[in-house]
């Protein structure tokens, strides 16, 4: 990133393709690896999805697995959830929030509403860069950052927590009993 604007366009700017124009037709393995490069925001070399990786979500459950080693839109929507998430979250706490939610909903709502919070915290985020381009700006800018990322982050396991724990209330069955 040359300068601070470069990253606020990007933050403003891309974002996952929406459902309705994730493609229809089955992928083939190297066709979703590509594919899933430009899915994501920031997917660096180092961080590549392998074809490893994605066989090894499905061997875990927390990816579908392949129809006759192709991939649907379904499959590109979960690993979009799984690749954000697995940025700032254990691979098996992802796979806890991703099954919870999908127990309450379809993929295609649960993806839905992933971008809908991507987009709402991607815009917030642009809004706090900081304007200048003098050094105690930028490192404010970045600790403020990294502290609301970690005190986010902390909250966020915790309640990963409770969605095991067996009081939690499931509210799906109580709207099911009225």
């Amino acid at each position: 990133m040359d300068n601070i604007e470069q990253l606020k366009e990007k933050l403003l700017q891309h974002r996952p393709v929406k459902w309705e124009f994730i493609p229809d037709i089955p992928l083939y393995m190297d066709q979703l690896k590509l594919y899933m490069m430009r899915q994501l925001i920031d997917l660096s070399e180092e961080d590549n999805l392998t074809s490893s990786m994605i066989n090894n979500y499905s061997k875990m459950g927390i990816l579908p697995r392949s129809q006759g080693k192709k991939y649907t839109k379904e499959h590109i929507a979960y690993l979009t959830g799984i690749c954000l998430l697995k940025q700032v979250l254990p691979i098996k706490e992802v796979d806890t929030l991703i099954k919870t939610g999908i127990d309450d909903q379809v993929i295609n709502d649960l993806y839905d509403v992933t971008l809908k919070i991507l987009d709402e915290e991607l815009n917030a985020v642009a809004k706090e860069l900081p304007a200048s381009k003098q050094k105690k700006d930028i490192m404010m800018s970045a600790l403020q950052l990294a502290i609301s990322s970690y005190t986010r982050q902390l909250a966020c396991k915790e309640l990963i927590k409770l969605l095991n724990e067996p009081d939690i209330i499931d509210d799906t069955k109580i709207d099911e009993e009225s």
